[in-house]
């Protein structure tokens, strides 16, 4: 099945010669950043919810060598050249464009922007991290890490795409990113939909 994903992803997409572009900012790479990418597609693939579960993977599917360790991927993810990835998402978009697999709403094309959590955790943190004090069953309270996104999607009656997302940072609101991340999708994306949606935070004044 794996290998079907791979010869249908170029086929269609071509997807292994564009992520080929995707740079990091690491100095004297030993390892090719396209190596990096394609574990983390691949971690993708096979729905392994992080470099953890990968690192499982790689060693029960006998990959090693095959593919880099997991603390090659997370330093090569860690520095990557955000808009190479993002001009990634846009080829594919292009090709899926072309050749119809995405649909309109009722005759609208409709892009829904809204807020994501991920990466909870009561020991792993950085200084993109957001906190709060969470209560256990027994009173003790424990402070929580954890990242927050806007994501924002193509939405179709069939398939719904990712057209970009934007981090939450520290002390911010969800708007505060969602309007940085409208204005970059529309630079992007300029005829890509017609109306954009939200939930009822959208409607605050304050942001």
């Amino acid at each position: 099945m794996f290998k079907k994903l791979i010869d249908y992803s170029n086929k269609i997409f071509d997807l292994f010669t564009i992520v080929a572009l995707i740079t990091d900012g690491r100095i004297r790479p030993q390892i090719p950043t396209v190596k990096a990418v394609t574990a983390i597609i691949i971690m993708c693939f096979t729905n392994q919810g992080s470099l953890n579960g990968l690192s499982q993977e790689i060693a029960y599917k006998r990959l090693k060598g095959f593919l880099p360790s997991v603390s090659t991927i997370a330093r090569t993810a860690d520095s990557m050249d955000l808009d190479s990835v993002r001009e990634v998402g846009l080829e594919i978009y292009k090709k899926a464009r072309a050749k119809k697999m995405l649909g309109s709403c009722h005759g609208m094309w409709v892009g829904v922007v809204d807020g994501h959590e991920q990466t909870t955790s009561a020991y792993c943190k950085c200084k993109y991290c957001k906190s709060r004090t969470v209560t256990r069953k027994d009173g003790v309270k424990d402070i929580q890490y954890y990242h927050q996104f806007v994501a924002f999607i193509l939405a179709g009656p069939k398939v719904s795409f990712l057209l970009d997302i934007e981090p939450i940072l520290p002390k911010e609101g969800e708007l505060s990113a969602a309007y940085r991340l409208i204005e970059r999708v529309l630079a992007n994306y300029p005829k890509a939909f017609s109306i954009v949606i939200g939930d009822g935070l959208y409607l605050r004044e304050t942001i």
